[in-house]
Parts: structure tokens; sequence; C-alpha cells
């Protein structure tokens, strides 16, 4: 789900640093998430992060469906990427 907060900010916005700051904030997002659950309502950090797990899978899936119309893959978006030079 990280990753692809990232690539779809990436190649919808033509901007890699718009595409790096959604990644990073997705990543802040679910860890204030897997916090509230374990901190707050004293869930155990294993199931917590098994339900994190399981719904960002299913999520980052519908998701790429919603956005491509294709469940395999983001290899259709032109996503940007940072050189290795």
């Amino acid at each position: 789900m990280l990753l692809l907060g990232g690539v779809l900010a990436s190649a919808f916005s033509g901007n890699l640093i718009v595409g790096m700051l959604i990644g990073i904030s997705s990543g802040c997002i679910i860890a204030l998430i897997f916090g509230y659950f374990v901190l707050y309502l004293n869930a155990p950090p294993l199931l917590a992060g098994l339900a994190l797990n399981t719904l960002g899978s299913g999520m980052t899936v519908y998701v790429v469906y919603l956005m491509t119309g294709m469940k395999q893959d983001t290899s259709t978006l032109l996503s940007l990427k940072i050189s290795s030079n």
C-alpha cells in the first residue's frame, strides 16, 4: 500500500517529489493506525499488523483495478523513477 501511493501520485502528478511525499505520508498514516490500535485499543501487535497487512494487500489490488482496470500490476502507469547514474 505504501509503494502504491507513491507510484500513483508520481504517475498522475508527473512529479517525482510529489510521489515520494505521498509515499512517505501513506507510510506515516499506516504507522498511526497501527499505533492507535496497539497503544489506545490495547490490541495485540501481531494481530494489528496482520490485519493491516491483509487490508493493504486487498486495498492495493482494488485501487489498482479502479485506476487501471487491471488486477495484475501497475506496469501500464507511467510513473517516474530516480536515475541510477
